[in-house]
């Protein structure tokens, strides 16, 4: 389809161009032509033909630095679209064989906390897990993930409280990187640190939500052409804790964008 736009395009052009030289004398060329179909008789002693040739010639001649304006003209267009679609479609081939990495399968469960913090527990922890994919066709490298996950209060419209999301670029950039292949993926667990209060278990509960569970994260890699993407996520819970087995995380209304 772009070879047939650009053929008409060229096509269009030398219409132009040869259109406008021509239409400047127009009975210069054509009144021997005219003579020709009416008489068939030489003039001045040429043939026709000759003729016609020797005005053709001439009109080239005395408009010579118009028509190689216009024709530079032209070239300079033709070079110039020609360009951009080579551009185009290598922006569009990277695009088709570039990593994209996202998250799959985000969950919230209850569970303990990790055994090192100051008054560790068995359960009454949120957990999560959030498994992440590499759904293009080539391999993401320096994948670096972070996440968390925090009980937060939560506005009518979705909306957490202002900078409630926060990422810590420095101990994102300081987590080792890994590679992950098309269509392969990874897992990444984290918890709250603590256990739930038996009032942030009843907020959590309360059918018009103004408390939720948060599980967010960043996600930074580069592409096989060498150029980084981040990919944001931020996801919520609020209901009857603990967290039923297979419940859908709903994406919040902030946080969640992809480069």
């Amino acid at each position: 389809m772009r070879t047939t736009k650009l053929s008409t395009l060229v096509t269009l052009g030398a219409l132009l161009v040869g259109g406008s030289a021509m239409a400047q004398d127009n009975s210069v060329v054509t009144a021997p032509r005219m003579m020709h179909e009416q008489t068939g008789k030489a003039l001045n002693g040429l043939p026709i033909e000759r003729l016609a040739i020797s005005y053709e010639v001439g009109y080239a001649n005395q408009n010579g630095s118009a028509i190689t304006a216009a024709a530079t003209a032209l070239l300079f267009f033709v070079t110039g679209l020609l360009g951009y679609l080579a551009w185009e479609q290598g922006h569009t081939a990277r695009a088709q064989l570039r990593a994209y990495v996202f998250v799959e399968k985000p969950a919230i469960y209850d569970g303990p906390t990790w055994p090192n913090v100051t008054n560790p527990v068995q359960s009454g922890c949120p957990n999560g897990g959030i498994t992440i994919r590499n759904l293009g066709s080539t391999p993401a490298f320096n994948v670096r993930h972070w996440a968390a996950v925090i009980a937060s209060t939560i506005n009518f419209d979705g909306r957490l409280p202002a900078n409630t999301l926060t990422y810590p670029d420095n101990v994102i950039r300081a987590l080792s990187p890994t590679t992950i292949g098309p269509s392969a993926s990874t897992i990444l667990t984290r918890n709250l640190g603590r256990p739930l209060t038996p009032n942030e278990i009843q907020m959590l509960a309360n059918p018009n939500p103004s408390f939720a569970l948060v599980l967010y994260g960043r996600i930074t890699y580069d592409d096989t052409f060498g150029v980084g993407h981040v990919t944001d996520y931020s996801l919520g819970w609020s209901g009857h804790y603990p967290v039923a087995q297979n419940t859908t995380l709903t994406f919040l209304a902030e946080g969640n964008r992809a480069t």
